[in-house]
């Protein structure tokens, strides 16, 4: 028989590394959960009109107008969501208050929910990696622990 000699163990498993860093992707899930909550509810409550996009002024963001009831508003949006930019003369979805129109934003896909879809997106691939990392973990320590099981020499505990 081969002698593989006794096996350290590690000072720091990897099954428990890939179980905090699993913890920490699932509360980014939760949080992107929360974030997006968060941002449909904002919109409850509001009124809906298509704008218009206008050439920026500056780097500090694009005007959107759109008009209530014969008067025209604009309101500013940044040049770009986490998802998707949006073009000069684009016609974007308008969420306004029906009693201050000029309390409005963006109210698409990309603007609203683009950062919680990004933030859980992200924590369900930490939470895929840590999975993986926990598995290959547990393989590795049945390995560890079947090889010193073979080795003749282990000297007692």
């Amino acid at each position: 028989m081969t002698d593989v000699g006794t096996t350290t163990p590690m000072t720091c498993h990897a099954t428990r590394g890939a179980l905090i860093a699993g913890v920490v992707g699932m509360a980014l899930v939760l949080a992107a959960v929360l974030w997006g909550v968060s941002s449909g509810r904002a919109l409850e409550g509001t009124a809906r009109t298509d704008g218009t996009v206008l050439l920026a002024s500056s780097g500090d963001g694009r005007g959107v107008e759109f008009v209530v009831d014969g008067t025209r508003y604009t309101t500013r949006t940044s040049a770009y969501s986490v998802l998707h930019s949006y073009s000069t003369g684009e016609r974007v979805p308008v969420a306004y208050n029906p009693k201050d129109p000029a309390e409005a934003e963006v109210a698409d896909l990309h603007s609203t929910y683009g950062g919680p879809l990004f933030a859980g997106g992200f924590g369900i691939l930490v939470a895929a990696a840590c999975t993986v990392g926990y598995v290959n973990g547990r393989r590795k320590a049945k390995l560890r622990e079947w090889l010193d099981q073979l080795s003749p020499d282990k000297e007692p505990v």
